[in-house]
């Protein structure tokens, strides 16, 4: 539990101390009218990739006999610390929370790994 709401990653710490910091510059200058603001275009690549993982891909086992998900949380541990948390599934197994939180889960796993999903 965090009572102050501090992030406990350093890197979020630094992006909010940024952002905090980025507050005190009250003297921007008024930006062009819309009309004579140049107009440009995005476009977004089409990448070979799905949005959004399945149960099967993320449960398979890997070569190693690891899963992708237990990949995906041993590389986003404090994230994933954090998902449960917000999730309150703290004392829970990861078969568990897979199970029952699904949607949950799907999303934050893709979020962290899919580029796709990140843009769309």
């Amino acid at each position: 539990s965090n009572p102050g709401g501090q992030p406990r990653s350093a890197e979020a710490q630094r992006q909010l101390m940024f952002f905090c910091n980025s507050l005190r510059f009250t003297s921007l200058k008024t930006p062009s009218p819309l009309a004579q603001v140049r107009s440009w275009t995005a476009f977004t690549p089409y990448y070979a990739e799905d949005v959004k993982y399945r149960l099967e891909e993320l449960t398979k086992p890997l070569e190693d006999e690891k899963t992708l998900f237990s990949l995906i949380v041993a590389t986003f541990q404090n994230d994933y610390d954090n998902f449960k948390e917000r999730v309150g599934v703290l004392g829970m197994d990861d078969d568990a929370i897979l199970q029952n939180y699904w949607p949950e889960v799907q999303a934050w796993a893709s979020d962290r790994t899919q580029s796709l999903q990140r843009c769309v």
